[in-house]
This record gives C-alpha cells, sequence and structure tokens, in this order.
C-alpha cells in the first residue's frame, strides 16, 4: 500500500482530499496531514511516505523549499503540486526542481486525483522494479566489478578517494581501508600453463570458485575483503585485529592459508602459492602493497611445497651463477657417453639440489643455466638420431617450455626427469650408439616428416650421398634396411593412433604416410600379426 501525505495550511483542503477518494479501496493510505513545510520535513522520517501532495505557498517553510529538500535528501519520493490558477510560474519552477504533476485545487474532483496519483505510483512501481533488477545484476556482478576496482586502486587511477570508498561500499566490500591492513597475494602455480592443456578449466567459473574458497575460509577468521586478480590470481585485504601485524596474526594467517591450500588441491589438483605484505594503512599504500607481495613471491621459485611467505627487506641478489666443477657442463657431457638414465637422473638430480640452494639467485640465471644443460642433451640426441624437442611431459611441455615457462624449479625438475626417461627409452631402441653425422640426420629427418615423402633417393639428396651408399650406410649402423625402418616407425604411430582415437582407419593411413589404405592393412598385420581394426578392437577391450 503506497503512503501519502498531504501539505498545506487550509484545513478544508485536507478534508476534501481525503473524503474525496476511498483510499483504502485504492491501495493507497494517507500517512500524515501537514500544515507546512516544515511540519512536513520533520515528519518525512517517521511516517516515510511515497507521495506527497503539498502546496506551494505556506510559511515558515514553502512548498519549493520542500520540493528542493526532498529532492536531495529523498529523491525517491513522487511530489504532486496542489496548486491555483494564479501560481502558475511557481508551478513551472516546482516541476523544474523535480515535482511529478501538478492539479488544480479549485476544480480538483476525484478520477483527476486519482489518475494523477496512479500515474505517479506506476512510476514508483517502475522504479523499484528497475532498483531491485539493478540491485540483482549488481550482486551478479559483484565480483568482475571489484577485480575492476581492484585494478583501479593498483593504478592510482581513481579521481577521489572519498568517491572511490563509497563504490566500494556500494558493492559490500567489507574491509576497511583507513584501518591498518595487510594485504595477502595468492596465485596459482603453473595457472597460464595449465590453461594450455586439454584439461584446462573455464576461466570464469574457477576464478570465480577460486574467490568463493579464499573468501569463505578468510572471513571465518578476519575482517576482510577478497578480489579477484589477474588470471588464477587472488588479493585479500585483510584488517589487522590488534592494530599491527604481529607473530600471532602472521600465525593465524598462515593456518588460514594452509586451509586455502588443503581445499584448492582436493578439489581442482592445482598449488596455491602466497606471500603477505608488511603492515598498510590508506588507499594509496595498497599498490605498494602488491608489488611488495609481487616481490616476495619472486621466491616461490625455489618453494617445493605451498607455504606463505612473508615481505622482508629487499635482498642482495647475486649477479651471476656459479656451478661446482662436479657439476659443470663438461662434467654432464661425460654423464651422456654413453647415455644411462640411472646416470643421467642421478647429476641432474644433483644439479637441482645445488640450484634449491641458491635463494640469492634470481630466476632466470637459474633458467638460463638449466638451459645450457638442455642444450648439450639436445645435442647429444642429435647425434643418436633422437629429436629432443619432440619429447614432452605429462602436460605435454617440452623441455624448453618448461624451463622457462614453468614458476617452480620443483616443476621443472619433474619436466627434465620425465624427458630424461623418454630419452633413455629412445636411447635403447637405437641401442644407445652413436651414429655418423649423415644417418643421425636422417633419423632426425624421418621422425619429423613421417607422413611426407621418405623415398631412399629424396632422402640421399638431404646428405648429398648416393642412394646406393646410403643405402649401405643405414643398414650397417642400424642393422635394418631403411625402407623397413620408416614402415616400422609408421605402423607405430599407427598403432598408437588407433588406441587414443577414432579416425577411420583410411585416414590414419594417409596421416602416417602411407596413401593406400589395402598396401596399410596388410603391413600393418605383417607387423604386428593383427589387422588395423583388430588391433583396435583389442584396445579397447584391454580399456
Amino acid at each position: 500500500m503506497k503512503r501519502i501525505m498531504i501539505v498545506d495550511d487550509e484545513f478544508l483542503v485536507h478534508i476534501g482530499i481525503k473524503s474525496m477518494v476511498d483510499w483504502e479501496a485504492q491501495g493507497y493510505s494517507i500517512v500524515y496531514d501537514a500544515n507546512h513545510g516544515q511540519d512536513a520535513i520533520d515528519k518525512i522520517p517517521e511516517t516515510d511516505p511515497h507521495i506527497i501532495l503539498t502546496d506551494l505557498v505556506m510559511e515558515p517553510v514553502n512548498g519549493l523549499e520542500l520540493i528542493k529538500y526532498c529532492a536531495e535528501r529523498y529523491p525517491h519520493i513522487k511530489i504532486i503540486v496542489l496548486s491555483n490558477y494564479n501560481d502558475f510560474e511557481k508551478v513551472k519552477s516546482a516541476m523544474k526542481l523535480g515535482a511529478s504533476d501538478f492539479i488544480f485545487k479549485l476544480t480538483i474532483n476525484a478520477d483527476e486525483l486519482l489518475n494523477v496519483i496512479n500515474s505517479v505510483s506506476k512510476e514508483i512501481d517502475e522504479r523499484t522494479t528497475s532498483v531491485k533488477e539493478a540491485e540483482r545484476l549488481l550482486r551478479r556482478s559483484a565480483g568482475p566489478i571489484r577485480e575492476w576496482l581492484v585494478h583501479t586502486l593498483i593504478e592510482q587511477s581513481y579521481i577521489n578517494e572519498e568517491e572511490f570508498l563509497n563504490e566500494l561500499k556500494m558493492i559490500n566490500v567489507a574491509c576497511d581501508f583507513n584501518s591498518p591492513y595487510a594485504l595477502l597475494y595468492l596465485s596459482i602455480a603453473n595457472y597460464n600453463t595449465m590453461q594450455m592443456t586439454e584439461n584446462a578449466l573455464e576461466p570464469s567459473l574457477f576464478t570465480a570458485s577460486l574467490e568463493n574458497i579464499v573468501s569463505e575460509i578468510m572471513t571465518e577468521g578476519f575482517v576482510s575483503q577478497t578480489f579477484r586478480y589477474d588470471n588464477g590470481q587472488c588479493l585479500v585485504v585483510i584488517n589487522l585485529p590488534g592494530k599491527k601485524l604481529d607473530r600471532p596474526t602472521v600465525e593465524k594467517i598462515k593456518d588460514s592459508f594452509q586451509r586455502i591450500v588443503e581445499c584448492v588441491e582436493r578439489y581442482f589438483g592445482l598449488k596455491v602459492l602466497g606471500s603477505l605484505s608488511r603492515k598498510a594503512i590508506g588507499l594509496e599504500a595498497f599498490s605498494h602493497a602488491v608489488n611488495e607481495c609481487k616481490k616476495t613471491m619472486e621466491e616461490r621459485f625455489f618453494v617445493k611445497s605451498p607455504q606463505l611467505l612473508v615481505s622482508h627487506e629487499d635482498a642482495f641478489r647475486v649477479q651471476e651463477l656459479m656451478m661446482p666443477l662436479e657439476l659443470g657442463i663438461a662434467e654432464w657431457k661425460i654423464a651422456l657417453d654413453p647415455f644411462s638414465f640411472y646416470d643421467a637422473e642421478a647429476f641432474i638430480r644433483k644439479v637441482f639440489d645445488h640450484l634449491y640452494q641458491q635463494l640469492q639467485a634470481e630466476p632466470h640465471l637459474i633458467r638460463e643455466k638449466l638451459y645450457d644443460y638442455y642444450r648439450v642433451l639436445k645435442s647429444s640426441g642429435l647425434s643418436q638420431g633422437i629429436l629432443l624437442d619432440k619429447l614432452t611431459d605429462n602436460f605435454g611441455m617440452t623441455l624448453y617450455q618448461a624451463i622457462f615457462q614453468y614458476d617452480l624449479l620443483s616443476t621443472i625438475e619433474e619436466s627434465f626427469t620425465e624427458i630424461l626417461k623418454s630419452f633413455g627409452e629412445e636411447c635403447d631402441k637405437l641401442g644407445n650408439r652413436k651414429l655418423k653425422k649423415e644417418t643421425a640426420q636422417i633419423i632426425a629427418y624421418v621422425k619429423n616428416n613421417l607422413s611426407g615423402n621418405l623415398s631412399i633417393s629424396h632422402v640421399a639428396r638431404i646428405i648429398h650421398i648416393s642412394e646406393s651408399y646410403f643405402s649401405h650406410l643405414f643398414k650397417k649402423e642400424m642393422g635394418i634396411t631403411f625402407v623397413d625402418y620408416v614402415n616400422r616407425l609408421r605402423i607405430e604411430k599407427a598403432m598408437a593412433m588407433l588406441s587414443e582415437s577414432d579416425k577411420k582407419i583410411n585416414e590414419i593411413a594417409y596421416e602416417v604416410g602411407i596413401n593406400n589404405p589395402n598396401y596399410f592393412s596388410i603391413l600393418f598385420k605383417k607387423i604386428t600379426n593383427l589387422s588395423p581394426q583388430d588391433y583396435r578392437n583389442k584396445k579397447i577391450a584391454e580399456k
């Protein structure tokens, strides 16, 4: 039911309006009769009217002053002017100040009055619906809005601090930037790399889920606000309970951080890394706190398991990374010749054990040092016809990509070991022997161009020797003719495709470089003792 206030200094006007319509039957109630503008102003907080019917000429506060006051303090209240014929200039002023409509008091009748009030009431209903919809949209979009606001805060691109604080209040930001706070910076390890895999998480859904997990845990123990930041990252502003970042508070934050780590690991199988700023206060300090946390987060490179890193004064950083003589590049070459996975793995493990101790080294120095070991391994592979950059870890990353893209040294170590094992398997297939440069070059070419032209005449031209000498050289070094070697590689690739894909058999034949499907089936059965379809059925049954 809409509430109406009547404001007029004439008693008969009050009586006439109240008795003219059965207001309750029409969905209205008269909540107060005010004698002048000041009387109305005093009673508005108590009666909370939706509509005010007001005269213009009154003392001590007139109708225009009342309309102006309501426009400034209560803009949701609709004003209808009760006017005399000679008040038209005042009526125009009233409309400019925000009045919705007017009625001439001397000719007023029930139908006209009700039509005007119903029209204004409809505007109120539409505005209420619009406000509710805006509130619903605001709630639904609160996360992205907070994300935009936090970037504005970091960049300090807001114009007025007070207005910006009001914007934060509008979306129910719980923290107080004018009280002492610390910033908790959270980041998913290797997030960008994981997004390139087949099982990548839908970014917006994951970001919202991460925000909810972090917010739920942090608000249990602190007055705090969680903000989405960049991909796979959250910022949490924590108001300090004791007004300072003391040891008990840090330990309590660490406990909450560990709960976040466990939840994200359990639900998403991902590692969370975190850093905590020193005490800050005010909007301007926020940007500095973020940069401080980012700097501290660089230390995560050396972290083997998720832990909260606490900001401190900038540590001295070395400008060059030296390795012990027994872990030098020359010793690495010796360890690879002849290749033994166990010897190579033991050597690389010692390399990583040493690197974990180099906390004062910039991560890029570590990556560059590992790149040196990668180059030696790649060169060793080429001498045996092994393409190191064709070997990948469990996430489909090559060793080169792992060294320069993974966030953690521990993840690079895992990748290095995985690829080293695959490298050893390739060595075993080749009898772990060094090949002449020409043979190694052709083996690498074959593996990289399996679906292309691999005739003897074509490959012999690549290394600039005769066909007969090439055939003799290849069989002498590999113990198998070049044609048989190519056929075996093609069938091995076809076996993998039959097991892992639902492509048609003739499509697989073309992809491995055999353009005649019938010949492909004959060759496949000759090597595996099964037809392509029987092989696929067998693999399906084994799953």
